[in-house]
């Protein structure tokens, strides 16, 4: 499972965006998403990727609300329900009389909670969740450390980082719940980081890479292959190019995916499907909009990235991947270029391997409102986020059919 997936820093992760970390020293981490403008891009160019698009009925969302302390609330992970329950994590914002961010749990039988934060922290986010209820984040400043929720607990545990850094925080969780990943920093570096737990707790390793903007690690699968974006400016006057690649368990080495300014977002359990964005320019009217992509490992390679088919013209992204009955379900975002709007989507894999596109109802199927899918599971069950009425937006879950 993905997972974001950075969160709060959660996603949509869009390229445009620049999330920032508070450390305990007061200085602010930007991690890299990019610096491209986001605009309907003009001219010709059709829908990017093959397979049908756009068809098929909307699915309304079940609003999972927020908890008592937060204002608003948007989800960024789903488990599996193997046995163990269905929960979901949520970023709540503007929590408390401070208006801090909080970690939020929805389950049947608690509806959304908070799971609190670390002592001497101001607030808290979650990232992932693995299909026994486990949650890891992280806790914000002044103490900012990676963070994990156990199942039955409403109490945030630290996680540990690795000597000479100061602050961490875990975003991507495998779904057996035996690898964890993020970044772990100082005030001068940041590093992907890999978390791997045994009878005794968590062990943390980082990757020595030396980027001069800040690696991001979103997603991790169940043999602990772990996603890791990168970073260039070719010139000091070009946008940020990016560049998706992995850290396979076990090793020092990190291996790029194949093609050109690309983002990876999720990794399904297996290790063998990884979903994301590439970027193109704009014929005109913007800088560059992002395609939604695949790859898929071939042998000890990887092919693609493969594109999926697009509302338009506009941006696109794919966050999350799962299977369900024997054939890949993917989710994410789109918009259209005659109004800009995030709509949430997914993709569902056809008989012969192409993927259909279809769309996710906001709230109340509100056609002007935003949503975006930022989660799937093996039972079709799919979150995000929708607006709905008076600014306000809310967690949700859609239920494929």
């Amino acid at each position: 499972m993905h997972k974001n997936k950075r969160r709060g820093r959660s996603k949509p992760r869009s390229k445009a965006a620049i999330v920032t970390l508070a450390i305990a020293s007061g200085v602010a981490i930007a991690l890299f998403v990019g610096a491209a403008t986001l605009a309907a891009p003009g001219g010709s160019k059709g829908k990017p990727g093959g397979g049908s698009g756009g068809g098929g009925t909307q699915v309304l969302p079940q609003s999972l609300g927020t908890s008592a302390s937060c204002a608003t609330s948007g989800a960024s992970g789903i488990n599996n329900d193997v046995g163990y329950g269905l929960y979901v994590t949520a970023q709540g914002n503007s929590c408390g009389s401070a208006g801090e961010a909080a970690a939020l749990r929805w389950t049947l039988a608690t509806g959304m909670e908070d799971l609190g934060t670390l002592p001497g922290s101001s607030g808290a986010s979650a990232g992932d969740v693995a299909d026994d209820g486990t949650v890891v984040g992280f806790a914000s400043g002044p103490v900012a450390m990676p963070i994990v929720i156990y199942p039955g607990s409403a109490v945030p545990v630290a996680m540990p980082i690795t000597t000479g850094m100061t602050w961490g925080s875990a975003d991507g969780l495998s779904a057996n719940g035996q690898f964890a990943v993020g970044v772990i920093g100082s005030d001068e570096v940041t590093r992907p980081a890999r978390w791997i737990r045994d009878s005794q707790g968590w062990s943390a390793t980082v990757l020595n890479v030396t980027d001069v903007y800040a690696p991001i690690a979103p997603a991790i699968s169940n043999d602990g292959t772990a996603l890791v974006n990168r970073a260039t400016r070719i010139t000091s006057s070009e946008a940020l190019v990016g560049h998706a690649g992995f850290w396979t368990n076990g090793t020092t080495a990190w291996t790029a995916l194949p093609g050109y300014d690309t983002l990876a977002f999720d990794i399904n359990s297996a290790g063998d499907w990884i979903v994301g964005e590439r970027w193109e320019p704009c014929a005109s009217g913007c800088t560059q909009y992002s395609i939604p992509v695949y790859w898929v490992k071939n042998g000890p390679g990887w092919t693609g990235p493969f594109d999926l088919p697009a509302l338009d013209t506009a941006n696109s992204t794919a966050h999350a991947i799962a299977e369900r009955g024997g054939r890949k379900v993917i989710v994410g975002q789109g918009s259209r270029s005659k109004d800009g709007i995030r709509r949430a989507v997914y993709w569902l894999e056809q008989p012969d391997g192409s993927f259909q596109l279809n769309r996710l109802a906001a709230l109340d199927g509100r056609g002007r409102a935003a949503a975006t899918a930022v989660d799937v599971n093996s039972a079709g069950q799919v979150v995000g986020t929708s607006d709905a009425s008076g600014l306000m937006s809310y967690a949700v879950m859609w239920t494929l059919p």
